[in-house]
């Protein structure tokens, strides 16, 4: 029984050394690729904002509303995200007679939710130029900013108001991310 054993233990390391010997291996390339993204996104649900002078004090002392969660921003390198009007003028859009208005003093300011070192903040008169409100030489994904935007006070309007009817006048935001 011993000589069955140890031949049948002699049989099994031979079956089982030849197996390895009969192994063979390769190698395959992985690859990796970067490529730059810059995202820039508007919350679908603000897509008109609306600056309401409803009181005196609202004509004396100017008007802010703050979008909640207004922009994502994302970016794989160094960015800047600008805003501008893109007509020249306000057109009026209620009442009978047509009116125009050139661009009041309109400032937006992004106000990160979480607080960013790396994150460069400006307050902005919106024109039809370019004016950058965030900028970073640092990556960021899906970073969300709160947006202010703030009319005028000091009677400005005074002259566009209607005696009869609430005239309202709109004009385009466009906002747009680069690199830097």
């Amino acid at each position: 029984m011993k000589g069955f054993i140890a031949i049948l233990g002699l049989f099994f390391s031979i079956f089982f050394l030849s197996a390895q010997e009969h192994t063979q291996q390769t190698s395959v390339s992985l690859n990796i690729v970067l490529r730059p993204v810059l995202n820039l996104t508007v919350n679908p649900q603000q897509m008109t904002t609306t600056l309401a002078y409803n009181t005196l004090e609202d004509y004396r002392n100017g008007v802010e509303v703050i979008n909640k969660e207004h922009l994502t921003v994302s970016a794989t390198g160094p960015y800047e995200v600008n805003v501008q009007f893109i007509q020249p003028e306000f057109l009026q859009t209620t009442g009978q007679v047509e009116k125009t208005m050139y661009l009041p003093q309109i400032k937006v300011t992004a106000i990160p939710i979480e607080p960013d070192g790396g994150i460069q903040l400006q307050t902005a008169t919106i024109t039809t130029e370019n004016q950058s409100i965030i900028s970073s030489s640092s990556p960021i994904l899906n970073k969300v900013f709160d947006v202010s935007y703030r009319g005028p006070g000091e009677e400005y309007f005074l002259d566009y108001i209607s005696s009869t009817e609430a005239a309202q006048f709109s004009n385009t935001v466009l906002y747009s991310i680069e690199t830097r």
